[in-house]
């Protein structure tokens, strides 16, 4: 792997990097992308397949009625008072939930419509992309240590 200096240039006596070496993986980092997106795959069957069972038609517990509430107030404000109503929305939750989940089911909502189901989905897609970020962040720290 080349270093570069403080100015970004290669140190001396570093051979030159190719174009080829930059724009093809090499077999290990092929093998962990196609791990990354069976795992992402499977977490998402697994938890698609967990919602359609214990979730879908089943009494919300208190938290999972709350956030739902939260993000179709926060929907009914997007679909009656735009994109700034949104926002508005958003705003008012302060510090009293995490605002991520019902603020992202909202934009869902207006995809596939007002239903609780897409609520869940949303926090699924979220957890997703938590677990592609802790990859990416692993990978960084990995090769910041090399």
């Amino acid at each position: 792997m080349t270093h570069y200096g403080e100015a970004g240039h290669r140190e001396a006596g570093e051979a030159p990097v190719s174009v080829a070496s930059i724009a093809r993986p090499n077999k290990q980092e092929r093998w962990h992308g196609l791990a990354l997106i069976a795992l992402c795959a499977a977490f998402l069957l697994i938890g698609a397949r967990w919602i359609w069972l214990y979730r879908y038609g089943q009494p919300f517990d208190i938290d999972e009625a709350g956030y739902l509430s939260i993000a179709l107030l926060d929907y009914h404000a997007l679909v009656h008072k735009s994109l700034s109503g949104w926002l508005s929305a958003v705003e008012r939750v302060g510090g009293i939930q995490a605002p991520l989940t019902p603020a992202l089911a909202p934009l869902m909502f207006a995809i596939v419509g007002p239903d609780p189901l897409a609520g869940f989905i949303v926090v699924l897609f979220i957890a997703t992309g938590i677990v592609i970020v802790t990859d990416h962040l692993g990978r960084t720290s990995e090769s910041s240590q090399a």
